[in-house]
């Protein structure tokens, strides 16, 4: 046990002098305000993450943001890790790993993003992750999926699987940040199909986005996951909320 424990605290060491070293070479910068960060800061600098708007929903089971999906589906829980502000510049990390190619960004803020859900003890009941899937063109793109990078992210904290074949978007249609909140519910309408397997009915899944703006992309997903089995469970998570 001695030896497991000794073991143990040289990797987190190496690990470090690692890190330090990088540091050194390749300074990271905070992705909200640009300042270098310390061997020590991760998804971004202390500073920055004192001032982040953390949406602290009293109540994972009924809060503004499930609300949004109520009128399409039952959903379990509904969660997200603070409130997106278009003039704040916390919003800066989403910008970079949704349009300027840096995923890595993304499953970092997936990480941070797991400590919410830890919080309200949701990790306990999943069963997997299932990302808001984009459209092929979408995806030629962006080379990645900024919702599966976030999944990534959350699943590695939990060691809990992403599911990434069980929900399809069925054809490409308009974006929803050009569109009204009635738009945004037309354009999502029907846009996601579901296959679970035998085996894998009966489940609770995790919906994971980045954003939530009306909430139709994820009761759209919610949808598509129940009519495939009625069976299932489905609690929604975005990183950001717009709020109320």
């Amino acid at each position: 046990m001695r030896h497991i424990v000794i073991k143990a605290a040289m990797k987190r060491r190496i690990k470090q002098v690692w890190a330090s070293f990088m540091n050194l070479i390749m300074p990271r910068e905070c992705p909200v305000c640009g300042k270098r960060m310390m061997p020590t800061e991760e998804t971004m600098c202390i500073g920055c993450m004192s001032m982040l708007p953390t949406a602290n929903l009293e109540d994972s089971r009924d809060n503004g943001m499930i609300r949004l999906v109520w009128p399409g589906t039952k959903v379990e829980h509904g969660l997200c890790l603070f409130y997106y502000r278009s003039h704040n510049a916390h919003q800066k990390p989403v910008m970079q790993f949704k349009y300027m190619k840096n995923a890595k960004l993304a499953r970092t803020m997936g990480q941070l993003a797991a400590t919410v859900i830890a919080e309200y003890g949701i990790e306990k009941e999943i069963d997997g992750l299932i990302p808001v899937p984009l459209s092929w063109r979408r995806h030629l793109e962006r080379g990645y999926n900024q919702a599966e990078w976030l999944a990534q992210g959350i699943a590695e904290t939990f060691r809990l699987p992403v599911h990434t074949k069980l929900l399809k978007r069925t054809e490409h249609r308009r974006q929803q940040t050009r569109l009204n909140r009635e738009e945004r519910k037309e354009n999502a309408e029907g846009l996601y199909r579901a296959t679970i397997p035998e085996q894998m009915k009966g489940r609770h899944f995790l919906i994971v986005d980045d954003v939530c703006t009306t909430g139709a992309t994820l009761s759209a997903c919610a949808k598509a996951i129940k009519e495939a089995d009625p069976s299932a469970c489905v609690s929604i998570f975005a990183l950001a909320w717009v709020g109320e």
